[in-house]
């Protein structure tokens, strides 16, 4: 062997054989065997309701609210449903979907999107069922503000860098009540 040439190491290259057929572990059992992968195609529509179009083009009576521009908000809500269902399924008892008849109050949720520099974007939305499978998304209003509260018996999903809360007013305090971490 060459003085300038060192030992070349000979890597095994492993490939695992999957057998379909196998019974593994899966989250319920020791000894599943998978048979298929079934994807339901959720739809959700995405709704703006005049007054956030007001706010967004034309401001307040404290001028033109910066930030709550359409592709903001929707990249929010676009992770919200998500999250909502995650709660929902999690907790067993959170209902965040109005369901017909339409309520005299229908729920609410603020979508709290934290921003690196921690400012905040707040989104007021309704979701509400339209059928088995569609679903609407409503942004009643959205305002950037530090110090937003929520109304007292209402839910809350905040974004943070590295977690999802929810969260739920109780006498102008907020309860932890779950938490999802990347």
């Amino acid at each position: 062997m060459s003085e300038n040439k060192r030992p070349r190491i000979k890597k095994e290259i492993s490939q695992a054989i999957i057998d379909e057929d196998a019974y593994i572990e899966n989250a319920c059992s020791k000894n599943a065997k998978k048979i298929k992968h079934i994807s339901d195609n959720i739809i959700t529509e995405f709704w703006i309701d005049k007054h956030y179009s007001i706010r967004n083009q034309h401001g307040d009576d404290f001028g033109k609210r910066e930030g709550i521009d359409i592709e903001t908000v929707e990249n929010v809500i676009s992770k919200s449903f998500k999250m909502l269902k995650f709660f929902n399924f999690k907790n067993e008892k959170f209902l965040f979907v109005n369901f017909p008849p339409k309520k005299t109050r229908p729920l609410r949720i603020v979508l709290k999107q934290v921003f690196d520099d921690d400012e905040i974007l707040n989104i007021i939305v309704e979701y509400n069922f339209i059928e088995l499978n569609v679903y609407e998304v409503t942004v009643v209003t959205a305002l950037r503000k530090e110090n937003f509260t929520l109304s007292d018996g209402q839910y809350g999903i905040v974004f943070e860098l590295d977690r999802v809360k929810l969260i739920f007013n109780v006498r102008g305090k907020h309860i932890l009540v779950d938490e999802y971490i990347y």
